[in-house]
């Protein structure tokens, strides 16, 4: 497998180079040159396992739909791709992946689009159980959901509701969503949806701004969304939500667990903001501050304990 397997008209992607300015480098797509290899390898696999398929990814520099290679009919495609915290990015991933089930005879979806929104609350549970039956539709039939961190209290109606239209593809996200505030809330349901409907409502907004790169890319544009008013707004919720409880101690505690991402939100907002001050913008004046809310947020950490409603571990050791 080497260069003179790349297309020439395939489209212009930056490849890690050492040595290059910024460690990127512009060249062709390599799809038509994996594509290549896949199909040397696939007929072989055919020959001597005619009943089996060889599982391959389209991701990395190699995402882009091939040019001029088909694909052997025993390949089996994972698609890396599809984000809900920029539409920019959604758009020409749903693109590319349409042009890639265009393509395969079997292809597999292996996002990483959990992480996005990664350290702060949000909520994309409906978009990605309509897309589920859209690329079901299409002729989806595997899925391998990747950056699944545990962060239970910031996107745990997300992953419930993602576990259960992977069981039913055609079932109906807001009847699952309205039966998970009922069964886990009780009296508290109505407050707790339209704490999830709020949620869903800044992460709409997020993913229309295009702002937001994903993941550890310009996480303070990220933080700048949860500002004061829109934590208030949340907190109301969940505020109306412990006064429907009324003293029941087991609906109270869920509410608590929720609270952590609000009250975790806060503190990182604070220290990614006071971060992209000092170290992006050079702004010396605020060093004080960036200390004072590492600290802050390294005491909450402390406080937390292992729990399931964030993963400190993970986020304080990433830097997120």
């Amino acid at each position: 497998m080497c260069e003179s397997w790349d297309h020439p008209d395939g489209p212009i992607i930056e490849l890690y180079w050492p040595g290059a300015e910024r460690n990127r480098r512009e060249h062709v797509s390599l799809s038509d040159r994996y594509v290549r290899f896949y199909n040397e390898i696939a007929r072989i696999v055919a020959e001597q396992h005619p009943d089996r398929l060889l599982g391959a990814y389209a991701y990395s520099a190699y995402r882009t739909v091939p040019v001029a290679q088909e694909l052997e009919p025993n390949l089996l495609i994972g698609f890396v791709g599809i984000s809900y915290v920029n539409r920019e990015m959604y758009d020409a991933d749903m693109a590319t992946f349409a042009g890639w089930a265009q393509k395969a005879s079997n292809i597999f979806w292996r996002p990483n689009l959990l992480g996005g929104g990664m350290g702060f609350p949000v909520n994309f549970a409906r978009p990605l159980a309509r897309d589920v039956a859209r690329l079901t539709d299409q002729g989806l039939t595997v899925t391998d959901f990747d950056c699944q961190y545990q962060h239970w209290a910031l996107k745990g109606l997300t992953y419930y509701v993602l576990a259960e239209m992977l069981c039913d593809p055609g079932a109906d996200p807001d009847a699952i969503i309205d039966d998970y505030c009922h069964a886990g809330f009780g009296p508290a349901a109505q407050h707790v949806r339209a704490y999830f409907d709020a949620l869903e409502a800044l992460t709409d907004r997020i993913f229309e701004d295009s702002e937001y790169l994903g993941r550890k890319t310009n996480l303070w544009r990220l933080a700048e969304y949860y500002d004061d008013a829109t934590l208030a707004e949340l907190q109301g919720h969940l505020d109306a939500a412990r006064q429907a409880a009324g003293g029941d101690e087991a609906i109270l505690a869920r509410l608590d667990f929720l609270q952590v991402g609000i009250d975790y939100a806060r503190l990182n907002r604070d220290y990614l903001l006071a971060r992209h001050a000092v170290r992006d913008e050079g702004d010396a004046t605020r060093q004080e501050a960036m200390e004072a809310a590492a600290q802050a947020r390294e005491e909450y950490y402390q406080q937390l304990g292992l729990t399931w409603a964030i993963n400190s571990a993970y986020l304080k050791f990433y830097g997120f």
